[in-house]
């Protein structure tokens, strides 16, 4: 429910921005943890809120919401670093860094011109990934 439509007084308003501040402090403690673990709380979170009729929590981690851009950037920038060590040390090197959000390092594809380096991640459907190089 829109906070506006929620209340009728000046004081009602203040009591829901008041509700609000221990569900942030909560919030704040469960994006702060590792990805797995922020995947195992999360849900139990937004139930509570939504259970005491707070919004915009459910919200944060739809598929292209923030949570999933968040995890996109720090994947696109472990790609980043992992495509220098690729060009500085060889295509062997890529075995050396994890993925954050797989089990494992990232998948290297050779290309007739470069390289392909994909992760577990997917947004919006497709993997995370990046390409150096030409390509075909």
């Amino acid at each position: 429910m829109v906070l506006i439509q929620s209340v009728k007084t000046y004081e009602q308003a203040v009591k829901r921005l008041e509700d609000f501040v221990p569900f942030y402090d909560e919030l704040a403690r469960v994006i702060a943890l590792p990805w797995k673990e922020f995947d195992t709380q999360y849900p139990e979170l937004v139930k509570n809120a939504k259970a005491r009729d707070l919004w915009g929590f459910d919200r944060l981690n739809e598929p292209d919401g923030i949570i999933a851009g968040v995890r996109r950037h720090e994947t696109q920038m472990a790609l980043f670093k992992a495509a220098l060590t690729v060009v500085k040390g060889g295509p062997d090197k890529v075995k050396d860094i994890k993925d954050p959000f797989g089990n494992g390092p990232f998948e290297f594809r050779a290309l007739d011109n470069g390289f392909e380096l994909r992760s577990k991640l997917p947004f919006k459907g497709r993997p995370v990934m990046l390409t150096v190089g030409r390509g075909k």
